[in-house]
């Protein structure tokens, strides 16, 4: 998952506004810069940048510098679907058993369909 991705879904799956973000990182991402993360006008962040964010959306930093391309895992296929299920998890716990249930029916829906276009 792209940083831009990862930075949207998290924020919002935590139900923060980007206002909130800026205030409890203690003034120290910006709504407007976090915008232009989320939008990926800005690409580069700043490893301290992203620690800051970690600490709020309550992921790993290393998950956040993997995402912003400064860190490669050495294997990132097997890295890379775990880093996802982990996000997975930690999103999916904000919702009600009714929405987890939705959420389950739409990967199954997912999975169907894919095995139809093969």
């Amino acid at each position: 998952m792209d940083l831009k991705t990862l930075l949207v879904a998290v924020r919002q799956a935590k139900g923060l506004s980007q206002r909130d973000v800026w205030e409890r990182t203690n003034h120290g991402v910006s709504p407007g810069y976090l915008s232009q993360l989320e939008t990926g006008e800005a690409r580069s962040p700043s490893p301290h940048i992203l620690h800051k964010l970690a600490r709020v959306y309550g992921v790993e930093y290393m998950e956040l510098m993997r995402a912003a391309g400064y860190v490669k895992a050495k294997h990132d296929d097997i890295d890379a679907s775990r880093r996802l299920a982990g996000v997975a998890w930690n999103l999916i716990q904000g919702l009600t058993e009714e929405e987890q249930a939705k959420v389950l029916d739409f990967m199954q829906y997912l999975q169907i369909r894919r095995r139809e276009h093969k």
